[in-house]
C-alpha cells in the first residue's frame, strides 16, 4: 500500500472589484491593510481590483462593503 509522502492543501481566493465612495477612503484602505491592490481606478466612485481570501470577504460582508467577484482561484499549498 501506498502512504501519503505529504499534504495538500487548497486555498480559495477570489479575485474582487470593490466600488465605494469616495469619503469612504480611510475605512476601505483601513479593511485592506494587509492586501495588495491590484488596480485602482478613480471615477465617480472610486474601484479597487484585490485578490482576498474567504476571511477578508466575511470582514467586507460584516462591514456591509459592496463588492463584485470578477472569478475565484485555487491556490495550493504542499506540506
Amino acid at each position: 500500500p501506498c502512504t501519503p509522502t505529504g499534504i495538500m492543501e487548497f486555498f480559495k481566493e477570489y479575485n474582487i472589484d470593490i466600488t465605494f465612495d469616495y469619503n469612504d477612503t480611510k475605512k476601505i484602505e483601513y479593511l485592506l491593510k494587509d492586501i495588495t491592490i491590484l488596480n485602482k481606478s478613480y471615477n465617480e466612485k472610486i474601484t479597487y481590483n484585490v485578490d482576498i481570501d474567504t476571511k477578508y470577504l466575511d470582514i467586507l460582508n460584516k462591514n456591509k462593503i459592496n463588492y463584485i467577484i470578477k472569478k475565484e482561484v485555487y491556490i495550493e499549498t504542499n506540506y
